[in-house]
């Protein structure tokens, strides 16, 4: 599977990511099944760490264009990281740097990119917070390490057994409306997929009526 990079849709108005699955049939690629997906599905996974207040995570994508952020995200979504740590994101898959947040706080920014989507995850700590104490820092680098692991296993699944599986889902029920058999969905919790879904199973009710009558 293929992940994207973040851009604006200008039907939607909101900020996408394309997932792009291949089929496979007897070791060749037949077609590719292909959605779009709100930005805004990634914005939970922040929220869940109930962060603390002075933290900052972010994820971006591999140009660095933020996708998600945990506070004001309404305000900085789509806008791109300094050229250094854009860098920084595609030269190495981890690690730790001193940066300036996009409103203007100095940190201590550890990273971690997915290999699943090249996306990167970012977790940013004032200075002031980690110099306070020698132990109190080496105990917020600990949480930090561990925290952006938790991030990027969650963002991994997230986009691997989530998106993807409704996507194969849906790959089920065209399969089934192309054999010409009842397309039986439910909800999968994902508006764009439940949406074409539920139109394949409305369309193969009506199919069904029709040779009922013409029979």
């Amino acid at each position: 599977p293929l992940v994207s990079d973040v851009f604006f849709a200008p039907l939607g108005k909101h900020y996408d990511f394309v997932v792009q699955v291949p089929y496979v049939e007897r070791g060749d690629i037949r077609y590719f099944v292909v959605m779009g997906v709100n930005a805004a599905a990634i914005q939970a996974l922040l929220a869940q760490q109930k962060l603390p207040e002075q933290w900052l995570g972010a994820i971006v994508d591999r140009k660095g264009v933020l996708l998600a952020r945990s506070r004001n995200q309404a305000e900085f979504i789509g806008r791109s990281s300094d050229e250094r740590l854009q860098r920084l994101f595609s030269s190495t898959s981890q690690g730790v740097t001193r940066s300036v947040t996009l409103d203007g706080v100095e940190v201590k920014t550890f990273f971690h990119r997915v290999a699943s989507s090249d996306w990167t995850v970012i977790l940013s700590i004032p200075e002031n917070e980690i110099r306070s104490s020698a132990v109190r820092g080496a105990i917020i680098f600990a949480s930090a390490a561990l925290l952006l692991l938790v991030v990027a296993m969650l963002l991994a699944r997230r986009i691997g057994s989530g998106v993807i599986h409704r996507i194969e889902r849906l790959e089920d029920a065209a399969q089934a409306l192309g054999r010409g058999d009842p397309v039986h969905y439910s909800s999968q919790g994902l508006l764009e997929v439940d949406a074409v879904g539920m139109r394949m199973a409305e369309v193969s009710t009506s199919l069904g009526t029709s040779m009922k009558a013409a029979s």
